[in-house]
C-alpha cells in the first residue's frame, strides 16, 4: 500500500442503507441510497448493528422550529458567524438561548445541548431527534367575546388572546411554559393534551 489509508482494519463505520427487499427466509436485502446491492442480512444481525449506533443527540421542538424557520440555508465559512447568525436571529427571550445557556444544568448537560445545536447546524434535522414533549391547548371560555387562548408568540412570550387577532401564535404549549407563565391554569379542565 503505497497511499496512507484514512480508515483502519477494524474501524466501525456508520452508512446510510436502505431495505429494498425481503427474502422467504426472512432476510432484508439492503442497497446504498443509490439502489447498489450491499447484502443480504437477517433481522438480528440488523438489530446488532443498530444497538452499536450512538443515539442522536436530542434537541426541543423549539430549536427545530428555529431551524426551520429562522437558520438560513447557506454554507457558513466559521464557527464564529453560525453563532453570530444564532445570536441574531434567536430571541433572546425564546425558548433557544433559555434551553442552550440554562441556568441549573450541569456542565455535562450544557455541554450535550451545544453538542446536539452544533450537530443540528453542521448536519441537519437528520442528524438530531427532537424531544416529544407533551403539548397542551389552554382554552378559556370568555362569555360575550369567544374563548381566550394562551398563546405563545414568536418572540417567546406567553399570554392571552382570541384566535385569529394574531398571526404567527402558538397555541400548543409544554406543561413546563403554562407553569411558568400562568401556574393557576394547570391542572383546570381547560387545559387539554393535544393529541
Amino acid at each position: 500500500m503505497t497511499e496512507k489509508q484514512k480508515y483502519k482494519v477494524g474501524n466501525k463505520l456508520l452508512m446510510e442503507v436502505v431495505v429494498d427487499a425481503f427474502s422467504e427466509a426472512g432476510n432484508y436485502r439492503l442497497t446504498s441510497p443509490k439502489g447498489e446491492f450491499l447484502e443480504w442480512f437477517s433481522e438480528a444481525e440488523i438489530e446488532k448493528c443498530l444497538a452499536d449506533t450512538p443515539p442522536r443527540p436530542k434537541v426541543t421542538q423549539e430549536v427545530m422550529d428555529w431551524y426551520r424557520k429562522d437558520y438560513p440555508n447557506e454554507e457558513e465559512k466559521s464557527v464564529d458567524e453560525v453563532l453570530d447568525k444564532f445570536a441574531n436571529t434567536a430571541p433572546i427571550d425564546s425558548d433557544v438561548p433559555k434551553w442552550l445557556f440554562q441556568s441549573g444544568c450541569s456542565v455535562s448537560e450544557l455541554n450535550k445541548r451545544q453538542h446536539a445545536l452544533a450537530t443540528l447546524i453542521a448536519y441537519g434535522p437528520e442528524a438530531v431527534e427532537v424531544i416529544k414533549e407533551k403539548r397542551y391547548k389552554v382554552r378559556i371560555p370568555n362569555e360575550g367575546m369567544g374563548p381566550d387562548y394562551l398563546v405563545k408568540g414568536s418572540g417567546g412570550q406567553i399570554f392571552l388572546a382570541q384566535k385569529g387577532f394574531f398571526d404567527d401564535l402558538r397555541y400548543e404549549l409544554t406543561e413546563e411554559e403554562i407553569k411558568r407563565n400562568h401556574e393557576p391554569l394547570w391542572g383546570t379542565e381547560w387545559v387539554k393534551e393535544v393529541e
